[in-house]
This record gives structure tokens, sequence and C-alpha cells, in this order.
């Protein structure tokens, strides 16, 4: 009885572990189609949905800017402006690390894209960055962003 009983333990165990390894694979695959959201809407110059994706109370640390806090300081950051003189063309964020513990989950990697003027000449630009992201009424949201600029290689 005592073997039987150790093997329903184990068969139990195994199948509690393949579960959380599904729902991990699910929450990371959630926080990843909400960076793409982002990039996508970053391009799109489409404020409303880049606003949706971060939580309510969130900050934004921009290379070489104080930190911004709140709704209405991040929507102001990210409007598109009348008169730039650039604009995003492309722009994809690629994970090195992404960590979840509960509703925080901690992911940090690379971004890269392209911006283009008016009269079409483009320039290449990347960086690294650093999100907290908090799960809100089940949806992955950015609590913080923070990011750099990397110096984007001659040629590129």
């Amino acid at each position: 009885m005592r073997p039987f009983i150790a093997f329903i333990f184990c068969a139990c165990l195994a199948l509690s572990v393949d579960a959380r390894a599904e729902d991990m694979h699910a929450e990371k695959a959630a926080i990843q189609a909400q960076a793409v959201a982002f990039s996508h809407a970053y391009v799109a110059g489409d404020t409303d949905t880049l606003m949706a994706i971060y939580a309510p109370d969130a900050s934004i640390v921009p290379t070489n800017r104080p930190i911004l806090r709140g709704t209405d300081n991040i929507r102001a950051y990210w409007a598109p402006h009348d008169g730039a003189k650039w604009h995003p063309v492309d722009h994809k964020t690629t994970t090195t690390e992404l960590t979840i513990h509960g509703d925080v989950a901690t992911d940090i990697g690379y971004f890269e894209g392209v911006s283009a003027d008016m009269e079409g000449n483009t320039r290449a630009f990347r960086g690294a960055y650093l999100i907290t992201w908090r799960k809100i009424d089940g949806v992955w949201r950015m609590q913080h962003d923070m990011w750099n600029s990397l110096k984007v290689p001659d040629g590129d």
C-alpha cells in the first residue's frame, strides 16, 4: 500500500508542476503580447492604447529626464507633438529575462527601432529597458518603465 500512496503522491506532484509551468508560460505570453501592443501603439502614435498598457499609478524613467508619475504626465510624454521632426516607423523589444512572482513581473531586455523625418531620412535607435509589470484585474500593465539609449554603430 505504501508504494501505491507514494506513486499517487508523485503523480499528483508532477501534474501540479506541469500545470504551474503551463500557467507560467501563459503569463509570460500575456506580458509579451502587451509589449508587442506597446510597440505597435508607439509607432502608430496611439496614446490611448499606450495609456491602457500602463497601470493607473505608473511611473516612467526616460533617458536623461526626471521621473514622470501619473497618467497625465505619461500621456504628455508619449503624445505625438506637432512639428516634431522625427517619428517612429519601427519598434520592437527583445526580452532577455522575464521573472514572474505572483502578480508582479520583472522584464529586462533591449529595444530597437527606426525613426523617419518628413524628407524620408531614417535613423536607427536602440537601448536597454527594465519594466516592472503588475497584474491588475487579470491584465498585465506596466507599473515602472525605465530605459536608456545605446549608441547605434555606424552603418546600422
